[in-house]
């Protein structure tokens, strides 16, 4: 309908319909039963697993009870504290929420809408817990019982008459009645964080992402190098797991200042000490560092500082130079990482690394000899054509000043404009 130039569509009617009738609603309505809450016991130990199930739940929000007793419900988890967690320490979960004190409001499965948004707007929480007495049985006294939970945004929605979608859920048309979908995640690229994850290989996922990592941060460096040749690299790397070293001798050393390598290293956990420059200055690199990357591609990389594991363990990818592996092209010919090492299948120039390094050199020479050629023709064709502009210019100046020479008529014989012009024009 449409009054005074005003229209209302459906959305807008629900919206309407909902500011009206929230305030008169009773939570029981649309509360979420407990038996449909993700909770966890506060006996429970943060550990990378439980972290991960939290993740993937996609809650913000995670109501904790004490013991087995979910009705005991001591506090609340707010995922986002957990960036102060390290899943090395398996900290208990009562211990977690003991230093944040993160308390749970409580609300009667009677109370109305309107009361329960007023409770939350003043920030008390985002979530309430909806408890009730249970004095069913005859042969022990009344106790609380947890019925369910009420959110602020199951409240907004009741007032927009809408579904509230956030970045974690896909909206699915023929599932509207049961909500969301949850967005589908690798959750194996994740296993890179796991400090049980040692001595193994990493899967497809996680060499994937691992091959991005480098070719974002060391795009430069690692030109030379395919993204295929480099997945192969690391698929044939286990990670590993260094402990601490006493003392500094070369045999604890994983870079040695001076001593040519053929490792590139990535830190996954821990941290390596490294000693730079003439006067060894000390410096630590943590989690996602990377030593070494040039040593991917260069056969004669050395480093000119040393590093070892001084503390505690650090799990590691140490990554070995390997040749590059041929890639087929359409045409059945191979091609190496780079299009200057394009070659001939069982060509003899490649059997050895020397000779592959001077076939390279000499094809680089041979095309910058190329393109210099190239460029000094431009240029001498350039210079002749502005000699011939030039020359021309000076002729026709001289042409018109015969022309009006003392006020007279004295033309120049074109014949002699010709050989002027030629003239000046096979000048040096």
């Amino acid at each position: 309908q449409q009054s005074r130039g005003v229209g209302f569509n459906m959305e807008m009617t629900n919206v309407l319909a909902g500011a009206l009738k929230y305030q008169d609603m009773k939570v029981s309505q649309v509360m979420r039963p407990i038996e449909e809450v993700y909770m966890l016991s506060a006996d429970e130990k943060l550990s990378y697993h439980k972290i991960l199930a939290i993740f993937k739940t996609g809650h913000s929000r995670i109501p904790i009870y004490e013991g087995s007793d979910t009705n005991d419900v001591i506090g609340l988890l707010l995922t986002k504290d957990l960036i102060f967690v390290d899943p090395e320490d398996e900290v208990t979960v009562s211990s977690f929420v003991g230093i944040f004190g993160r308390s749970l409001h409580t609300v009667w499965p009677d109370d109305s809408l309107g009361d329960v948004l007023r409770d939350l707007k003043k920030g008390k929480s985002h979530l309430a817990l909806v408890r009730d007495v249970n004095n069913t049985y005859t042969d022990r006294d009344p106790f609380y019982e947890s019925k369910g939970i009420v959110t602020l945004e199951d409240i907004i929605e009741v007032i927009l008459g809408d579904e509230i979608y956030d970045e974690t859920d896909v909206f699915n048309e023929q599932l509207q009645s049961s909500g969301t979908d949850r967005i589908e995640f690798d959750w194996d690229k994740l296993r890179l964080l796991d400090s049980k994850h040692a001595g193994t290989t990493l899967n497809l996922a996680e060499r994937k992402t691992m091959v991005a990592f480098l070719r974002e941060q060391f795009s430069e460096e690692l030109l030379s190098l395919s993204d295929n040749n480099l997945e192969k690299m690391i698929e044939s790397t286990a990670v590993s797991e260094v402990n601490a070293s006493l003392n500094q001798s070369e045999d604890n050393l994983i870079y040695t200042k001076g001593s040519p390598s053929d490792l590139c290293t990535i830190i996954l956990s821990g941290k390596i000490t490294v000693l730079a420059g003439t006067e060894e200055f000390q410096s630590e690199m943590g989690p996602w560092s990377v030593l070494a990357a040039k040593a991917l591609v260069d056969n004669d990389y050395t480093p000119d500082y040393s590093a070892f594991v001084s503390s505690g363990s650090c799990r590691c990818l140490r990554i070995q130079r390997t040749s590059p592996v041929a890639e087929e092209k359409e045409d059945g010919k191979t091609q190496g990482t780079d299009s200057l090492f394009v070659t001939e299948p069982n060509n003899p120039n490649m059997e050895s690394t020397e000779e592959n390094d001077s076939a390279v050199k000499e094809r680089k020479s041979n095309i910058r000899s190329e393109l210099l050629a190239v460029f000094n023709d431009s240029v001498r064709s350039f210079e002749m054509e502005d000699l011939k502009k030039r020359a021309l210019d000076r002729s026709m100046t001289l042409l018109k000043s015969k022309l009006t020479e003392g006020g007279a008529y004295a033309p120049l014989p074109m014949a002699a404009v010709k050989r002027n012009v030629q003239a000046k024009s096979e000048k040096p």
